[in-house]
């Protein structure tokens, strides 16, 4: 089963840029078998979950949440029963110890991404971290291996979109399907995965940008601050601004091949 955890929609995400029901097509025209919806501080109910399910079969879909922390970024929830016990700025601390007592996994979104909060990522008990995204250039990458690596914990790559073209940039291959938010918590905890992306939409992305960047670094030498940045060179994001600004090298990495509690091997 190839799943994307980690998708947006404008229903009730205002990062989405998209409907619920573009989502899904654009799922189901990149041949992902799964999605899970995260979106800001709400989980679908069942019931929007059964009418979209019943729009796109082919594609299952699962509900999860993306959670603002106080202090530590954002945080993924999987599995976790209920839709009434977090909220914004919620310490990072209370959202593992929630989730966890209520069977889900938590996984650390798109860390070192520039700008965000990263504080307790070194010993929060998380169960993943995400390592790729849309939102995850090679200085936020690499960052995010060498914690996975130093504290043992699972890797896990997402497309995060908010955009139809973003959804399955990258994914998990699951070892067997999932068929409840559950039993993908379980998968996910276990390790029983591996990593995936689309190499022609990364090497495409890649190429395409390499102009805009440019553009984007020179403004930032001559001393242009982000939004001039962003307004002024169409198609570039306040992430790649800042990652341009913290000198780090901006575009998408392949995947490498890895076993998802162990080492991250390149080559």
């Amino acid at each position: 089963m190839l799943i994307d955890l980690h998708v947006h929609t404008r229903r009730y995400s205002a990062c989405g840029h998209a409907d619920p029901e573009e989502m899904a097509a654009a799922a189901e025209a990149y041949g992902l078998d799964a999605m899970v919806i995260t979106e800001h501080h709400v989980r679908w109910s069942e019931d929007e979950l059964v009418d979209l399910q019943g729009a796109f079969p082919r594609v299952r879909l699962f509900a999860g949440v993306e959670i603002t922390t106080e202090r530590s970024g954002d945080l993924l929830v999987i599995g976790a029963s209920g839709r009434d016990w977090f909220r914004p700025r919620m310490p990072a601390e209370d959202v593992v110890a929630e989730a966890h007592a209520r069977g889900g996994v938590v996984i650390a979104a798109h860390p070192f991404r520039p700008g965000y909060p990263g504080y307790g990522l070194d010993w929060l008990d998380l169960d993943a971290i995400e390592v790729h995204s849309k939102h995850m250039h090679y200085g936020a990458h690499e960052a995010a291996v060498d914690l996975a690596q130093r504290r043992g914990l699972r890797m896990v790559a997402t497309s995060d979109a908010h955009t139809t073209d973003m959804v399955g940039l990258y994914a998990l291959r699951l070892e067997a399907p999932a068929s409840s938010e559950e039993e993908l918590a379980d998968m996910i905890r276990a390790g029983a995965y591996s990593m995936e992306a689309d190499p022609s939409r990364l090497e495409a992305l890649n190429r395409e940008r390499q102009s805009l960047w440019h553009e984007a670094a020179a403004m930032i030498r001559a001393g242009a601050d982000d939004d001039e940045v962003v307004a002024s060179v169409p198609g570039v994001s306040y992430t790649e601004a800042r990652h341009l600004r913290a000198g780090q090298r901006v575009g998408w990495p392949e995947v490498a091949a890895f076993e998802p509690a162990g080492p991250f091997r390149r080559g």
